[in-house]
């Protein structure tokens, strides 16, 4: 169970954002803070680690830390499997703090 090995809890309340300034997608922050942008461009920001899934549910990639793209053979996740996230790989979700948008 990853949460065991990886740590971490899962907070309730993620909800997407949109802001330009942040990886596209699903993303980890800091110490396991799990985002989710709706931007539809985003951009590479130094301390986002993107997380995509592959082609099987059950495989996932992560991206280069301060990466705004999937590596190869991989899509963005939606808002539901980035949710999950936390209780595969532990962190939390940063509740309360979105949606936003970049101004």
């Amino acid at each position: 169970n990853m949460p065991t090995i990886y740590g971490g809890i899962i907070v309730k309340g993620l909800m997407p954002f949109n802001r330009a300034t942040d990886p596209k997608g699903c993303f980890v922050y800091g110490n396991g803070r799990w985002h989710f942008n709706t931007h539809s461009k985003g951009t590479a920001r130094v301390g986002r680690t993107p997380f995509c899934k592959k082609d099987q549910m059950s495989d996932y990639a992560a991206a280069p830390a301060g990466n705004n793209h999937c590596p190869k053979n991989a899509e963005p996740m939606t808002l539901s499997e980035c949710q999950a996230m936390p209780a595969i790989f532990g962190g939390a979700l940063v509740p309360g703090k979105m949606p936003f948008v970049s101004r």
